[in-house]
């Protein structure tokens, strides 16, 4: 009878946590594992700063519902709602910059 050990134990999709959970009742994760394959893993650095930032219910409703649909959480997508904003505006500002340098040339 072959025992984990004898068998490559492959790690399945499960269709729900109770049906995981039972699995890994029954499975070594060190021979898993070890049937695995070396994945490379980026490190980021930490964020700096945390900020506290009141918002209305209508926008933290707005806000939940984005990322829910995005699949990331909550302060997840304000930095990326931030962000995108940030963005725009420097690209605003760097096509007000070139229109009033365009603008001195001709004068």
């Amino acid at each position: 009878m072959k025992t984990n050990k004898d068998t490559k134990a492959a790690i399945p999709k499960f269709a729900s946590t109770s049906e995981e959970a039972e699995w890994w009742d029954t499975h070594s994760t060190v021979e898993s594992l070890k049937h695995g394959k070396e994945v490379g893993v980026k490190i980021k650095k930490p964020l700096m700063h945390v900020f506290a930032v009141r918002l209305g219910s209508d926008d933290v409703r707005m806000v939940s519902d984005s990322a829910e649909e995005a699949g990331v959480g909550f302060s997840t997508m304000l930095r990326m709602l931030v962000k995108e904003r940030l963005r725009e505006r420097a690209a605003d500002s760097a096509r007000s910059e070139k229109t009033v340098k365009g603008r001195a040339g001709k004068e």
